[in-house]
């Protein structure tokens, strides 16, 4: 996902050759993929027991999971648009006048792509609830990891960027880190708007 992107990005940045590779052997390779194993085992327990009715809750989480895609998917789209006019005002040679994404579903939350993301996975895991009639799953590991690694890789990204960009602290002060808040109205009153 993006916020694992990220964190490779930082961290070969900040680690060095050497010890990135470790990281990446260990973290990326090793992690990441027992980590997309473990995501998608819930779908075992929904397959295990195909002989259970589809009901409304299976109508209900279907519809649950197409939102948050969607949501992310915009939240995603909007990243990519203001990184491309970032991108284009460098190359003629002028200094953005917005240096990182406040406005949109980022005006909500810092990573609003990560909580949606987050999301969909906790949704496949209550199909599984659904179909077990249980929450006493081993298979809850996978949603519980991913969120632990999402968490982790927003800490350590958010370090890199406020190392970058000291106004961020700011927009720490007034945005939800994760999940989609209502902005302090206080600090919006004290911050010019912004453009995408």
């Amino acid at each position: 996902g993006n916020g694992t992107n990220g964190a490779q990005r930082c961290a070969h940045a900040s680690l060095g050759p050497r010890r990135f590779q470790i990281f990446n052997l260990f973290f990326i390779v090793l992690y990441q993929n027992a980590l997309l194993v473990l995501i998608t085992l819930p779908a075992l327990s929904v397959f295990e027991r195909r002989a259970r009715p589809f009901s409304a809750l299976d109508v209900a989480l279907g519809a649950l999971f197409i939102v948050l895609l969607v949501y992310e998917t915009i939240a995603d789209q909007q990243q990519w648009n203001f990184q491309a006019h970032k991108a284009r005002e460098i190359a003629a040679g002028r200094v953005p006048d917005v240096r990182f994404l406040q406005t949109g579903l980022f005006r909500h939350s810092r990573h609003p792509n990560y909580f949606f993301e987050i999301a969909q996975w906790w949704v496949v895991f209550l199909f599984a609830v659904v179909a077990s009639g249980s929450l006493r799953l081993w298979t809850v590991l996978g949603p519980v990891l991913l969120t632990v690694l999402f968490v982790g890789s927003t800490r350590f990204t958010e370090e890199i960027t406020f190392s970058r960009y000291p106004e961020y602290a700011e927009y720490q002060r007034r945005t939800s880190p994760v999940i989609p808040w209502i902005a302090d109205r206080e600090a919006q009153l004290t911050v010019a708007p912004t453009s995408e």
